[in-house]
């Protein structure tokens, strides 16, 4: 009876409160018949019902207020603003941990953003694959893994089998692009992104650079207002192969978006030691980054060479103001200078990131060091337990690893480079 008694006199209160229009105090008289347990009235789940719609309503007012300050900001400048909502959000879904000032652990994936992309791959190869007869599709393999494991033996891939493209996007592809998405990422961060952009990738392969920009362009459009983008993409590569074998995927991937990002691309099909004569088919002072991704060879007096091209290039291309942008695995950039991880420390880092800059004619703007693993040691026969217990799995590629690789474990996204970005 004095619990009958209690509702009873909770709803009186709870009436009258509305009745005298003092809508804060029957929202707090609301809090204890909903606390007590009691059934709600009609009249008091209307009220209730009334208050979600003037919250929602009041995040949809402050939602759309800070769109229209993005909006401005955009108006008045050619950069992508930073929204902490963005950065918050990638970064957890990434789950993004800086461990040093230069050095950063990723273990996570946007499975919204990588999973459609990985699918189409994964079918991309699927008919690719079994369209070509046998006993041409399994020499034509062999040629190409003898050539992509000289790697192991310090030497440097020509990738001119005819199913060399294949191979990279079976082994190579998806992680790499993962990490150029975190590089565009760290790009950002920097309030270095235009959004009108010019950019010339060197050794550009299937176009990994594009993919993983578009994919945080793509991670970016979900969680904020952007400009009419419009970017310029110019690949320039040796093998066509690898340029139609990327934009194949492209077609594709871009067809299976509903607001595809805008890219307009241009292929220069040309080996870059070659560059002298052809250097006038690219645009001169024209771009805002160029990108160097793991192209930087083994073979020392190749390396050499390269870097008095990567000089003139930017020197002859890059807009007076742009970047370069260069990733490079850990190791490959360790075994350079003859250095083992266990002798890198921060101030080392620096110096050593310098030194490699320094051949290039560039000085450096900003780094990070980004690792799985969170650490510039990790023994490789514990990698595969800590990748098992942390790191994203891939999906749809697991059939075609298992029945072209001959890997019948789990492979997983995992990343291990240095993200430079350089002036000249």
């Amino acid at each position: 009876m004095n619990n009958i008694l209690a509702n009873w006199w909770r709803s009186y209160q709870f009436e009258k409160a509305l009745s005298q229009d003092d809508r804060h105090q029957a929202q707090q008289i609301l809090q204890k018949i909903l606390s007590s347990g009691a059934r709600l009235s009609h009249l008091e789940r209307l009220f209730q019902e009334n208050q979600k719609l003037v919250q929602t309503n009041q995040e949809l007012k402050q939602r759309q207020k800070h769109l229209l300050t993005v909006r401005r900001t955009l108006a008045n400048s050619n950069f992508l603003p930073s929204d902490s909502e963005l950065i918050r959000d990638i970064s957890d879904k990434f789950k993004i941990e800086r461990i040093e000032q230069n050095l950063i652990q990723c273990t996570g994936i946007d499975r919204r953003i990588f999973s459609p992309l990985e699918a189409i791959i994964s079918d991309f190869l699927e008919k690719e694959l079994l369209g070509i007869q046998e006993p041409s599709r399994t020499a034509n393999f062999r040629t190409a893994l003898q050539d992509l494991y000289g790697l192991k033996r310090g030497l440097d891939p020509n990738y001119s089998s005819q199913l060399s493209p294949h191979l990279y996007l079976i082994k190579y592809f998806l992680e790499n692009v993962y990490c150029t998405y975190l590089a565009w990422f760290f790009v950002y961060q920097q309030g270095l992104l235009p959004s009108r952009i010019a950019i010339l990738d060197v050794a550009a392969g299937p176009g990994t650079v594009a993919y993983g920009l578009s994919l945080f362009l793509q991670s970016c459009c979900q969680r904020m207002f952007l400009p009419d983008l419009h970017i310029s993409y110019s690949s320039l590569e040796k093998q066509k192969t690898f340029q139609y074998r990327g934009l194949q995927v492209w077609r594709r991937y871009a067809d299976s978006q509903t607001t595809p990002i805008p890219f307009y691309f241009q292929f220069l099909t040309q080996d870059i030691f070659e560059y002298a004569k052809n250097s006038s088919k690219i645009a001169r002072k024209f771009f805002d980054f160029v990108v160097i991704s793991h192209c930087f060879f083994a073979d020392l007096a190749h390396r050499r060479q390269a870097f008095q091209i990567y000089q003139q290039i930017f020197e002859k291309h890059l807009k007076p103001d742009g970047c370069v942008f260069l990733i490079i695995q850990s190791r490959k950039l360790y075994k350079f200078y003859n250095l083992r991880p266990e002798q890198i420390q921060c101030d080392r880092e620096e110096r050593l990131v310098r030194e490699f800059l320094n051949e290039m004619g560039l000085r450096l703007k900003n780094y990070i060091y980004i690792s799985s693993t969170g650490s510039r040691t990790f023994r490789k026969k514990e990698f595969y337990q800590f990748a098992k217990s942390r790191l994203p799995k891939y999906e749809s590629m697991r059939t075609i690893h298992h029945q072209y690789l001959g890997i019948k474990r789990d492979l997983h996204y995992a990343v291990d480079d240095y993200i430079i970005l350089a002036q000249r």
